[in-house]
């Protein structure tokens, strides 16, 4: 055999090596159906789909912006096109290279969860958790056979008033509160013998609002084993002094923070969330500014478009203004790129009022039915009651309360039980009942 015959030989067998041992676990242990894309149509790429092929992932396409045509029989598509796809992760195929393709990725939006060769080496705001995709044994328990994803609230709330959001017709809205220190003590404490996913101490409200907040984050994340601490706020109550003190908070541990700035303009944005934009604008320069400085994981994104298009319903935000506006907000403010998104606004399983942006979703049954809502989360409000997910606004699904009950003995009972199987289909349920109205599965 010629010696560059040789050669080349064992430069493919070592690359072989070195993509096995870089990928081959994270991809054995992504659930089966996952949707992934691969950025780099090159030979690491093709070990990639093998390994993905392998293992029943499914590969939408590559990325590349050196290839248009498919490459070993899968579409090849710009970096471009990713906010067109609905991908569960990216493989970023390089063993050498991984920070141009990550750039690439954070450049064309994508926000997602993301498997690269150093896992520890990446921005945590950059991956966000896979979500399960089937159901969960029915004789298992949440925290202890898999990681529960957690939303607490520890004050109702809000201070913005989007008009794509049910909150101000909300229970909760209504029946204002906080939660008291006993209460969520005792919920940390049972916690703390859980594994846990997400942990989101927030629901349905603006977390800053509670003035307690910082120290109730600081007690969490000394005390609970999770694996992504995520923020969701509209950075109107951020001034730099809070900031800091977040950053101070989030140094060294895993977190997302998402900034929800639904608008183009300050007329826009303020019809829309009535805050007021010039403080929020000022408030965001000085978050994301520090954020870079510090390595703070943070996200911009905004909700402007139905999420069905056959209903008539306006357009709140138009997405390449939203894209534009970020984009002298950044310039203006000396800022480098930062992760942004865009996604389309729902009526939350019908719990919006305004009626011109209702949806009129309905589900006839929920054979084959799936959301991981239903079986590896738990949403929590300020008075400890359990509801079903984000979207219960106005507290009609009630399932328990963890200031009478533990967690076990929720996962545990009747009410629980019963509604897990109405919502996977295995029992009959009533018309209005509250996932055969949701729209965009997940929340």
């Amino acid at each position: 055999m010629p010696l560059h015959d040789q050669n080349e030989i064992a430069a493919m067998e070592w690359i072989q090596n070195q993509v096995y041992a870089l990928f081959k676990s994270q991809i054995e242990t992504l659930p089966k159906g996952f949707r992934v894309a691969i950025a780099g149509a090159n030979i690491p790429g093709l070990i990639i789909l093998q390994l993905c092929k392998t293992n029943n992932i499914q590969v939408e396409t590559f990325f590349d912006d050196y290839k248009s045509e498919k490459y070993h029989g899968i579409q090849v598509a710009p970096f471009s096109t990713i906010p067109h796809f609905q991908l569960d992760a990216v493989i970023l195929a390089t063993i050498r290279n991984e920070k141009v393709l990550h750039n690439r990725l954070v450049q064309s939006g994508y926000v997602g969860y993301v498997i690269s060769r150093r896992q520890d080496n990446a921005t945590p705001s950059q991956h966000s958790l896979p979500m399960s995709k089937s159901a969960k044994p029915l004789n298992g328990l949440p925290g202890r056979d898999w990681p529960l994803n957690v939303q607490l609230q520890t004050s109702s709330v809000c201070n913005a008033r989007c008009i794509m959001c049910p909150y101000q017709n909300s229970w909760h809205k209504k029946q204002p509160g906080i939660m008291s220190h006993s209460l969520f003590e005792k919920i940390i404490t049972d916690m703390e013998h859980y594994r846990i996913g997400k942990l989101c101490l927030y629901l349905q409200n603006e977390p800053l609002a509670d003035r307690r907040w910082l120290d109730f984050a600081k007690t969490a994340i000394s005390r609970l084993n999770f694996q992504r601490l995520e923020i969701s706020t509209n950075c109107s109550l951020l001034d730099q002094s809070k900031t800091d003190q977040l950053f101070d908070i989030l140094q060294g541990i895993p977190h997302e923070v998402w900034i929800s700035f639904h608008g183009s303009d300050k007329k826009n944005y303020e019809n829309i969330m009535g805050l007021n934009f010039d403080t929020v604008v000022r408030n965001m320069a000085y978050f994301i500014k520090q954020s870079q400085e510090r390595n703070v994981s943070v996200r911009v994104h905004a909700c402007g478009t139905p999420a069905r298009k056959d209903k008539g319903i306006q357009e709140l935000v138009n997405r390449d203004d939203f894209f534009a506006f970020l984009k002298r907000f950044t310039s203006d403010h000396g800022l480098s790129e930062f992760p942004k998104a865009f996604f389309p606004f729902h009526d939350r399983a019908g719990h919006l009022e305004k009626k011109d942006l209702c949806l009129e979703f309905v589900r006839e049954n929920l054979r084959n039915f799936y959301c991981h809502r239903i079986d590896t989360w738990i949403h929590i409000l300020y008075n400890g009651d359990v509801i079903s997910c984000c979207n219960d606004y106005h507290r009609s699904t009630v399932m328990g309360n963890l200031e009478q009950e533990t967690l076990i003995e929720f996962f545990r009972s009747k009410p629980y039980t019963d509604f897990r199987a109405q919502a996977l289909g295995l029992t009959d349920s009533p018309p209005d009942f509250i996932c055969k109205h949701c729209a965009v599965i997940g929340g």
